[in-house]
């Protein structure tokens, strides 16, 4: 009984000083500083882990208001001789945090060898925190891309800009021929 109590205690100790996955999320920006002078800006994202649960994140910075698309993506290698799987990561959430707490989830692929989540979404100025969690079966790797696109202003195309000149002349045209008929209209006011 005692040796008992002493192996559970002893167990409950271990799991309680296990420590967990190990893991590192980096985002490489380029340019190095994303300002209102690039109309794209891209980050590439290296995310690494050991085996077992991990949630990671890390942040980047919007000049302005914009579009933002991320793709994340973990492919696991089979051992042709022994059919051993090594290097899966099954995704259990990807999701951008912007400034006001607000969090916007990837669309996760099914959990397979190869994993992947997928966003796009208007975003606004300011830092944003992506965050990657999952659990993987070894050391693991995963990967991909957030690119920022600024807006851009819209500029008409020739033939538009043909039909505005046609109809400004248009406009022109029947107000000098209006302008021949002038009628004045007087109001007179009587009081009794």
């Amino acid at each position: 009984m005692i040796k008992h109590a002493l192996f559970v205690a002893g167990a409950a100790a271990a799991v309680s000083l296990a420590a967990p996955a190990s893991a590192a999320l980096t985002l490489i920006p380029s340019p190095t500083t994303c300002t209102t002078a690039d109309s794209v800006c891209n980050w590439i994202v290296a995310g690494s882990t050991s085996a077992g649960s991990f949630s990671d994140s890390a942040t980047f910075t919007l000049p302005q208001t914009g579009t933002t698309g991320s793709s994340i993506t973990n492919s696991a290698t089979t051992n042709m001789m022994t059919g051993a799987i090594s290097g899966d990561i099954d995704f259990s959430r990807i999701f951008l945090t912007d400034t006001s707490g607000t969090e916007y989830d990837f669309s996760l692929t099914p959990t397979g060898l190869v994993e992947t989540g997928n966003i796009l979404l208007n975003t606004m100025m300011g830092t944003y925190t992506l965050t990657v969690q999952g659990s993987a079966n070894t050391a693991a790797t995963y990967g991909g891309n957030i690119t920022y696109t600024a807006p851009t202003a819209a500029v008409p195309e020739p033939a538009t800009w043909a039909l505005l000149i046609l109809g400004f002349g248009a406009v022109g045209f029947a107000m000098r021929k209006r302008g021949a008929k002038v009628v004045r209209n007087r109001a007179q006011l009587t009081f009794a």
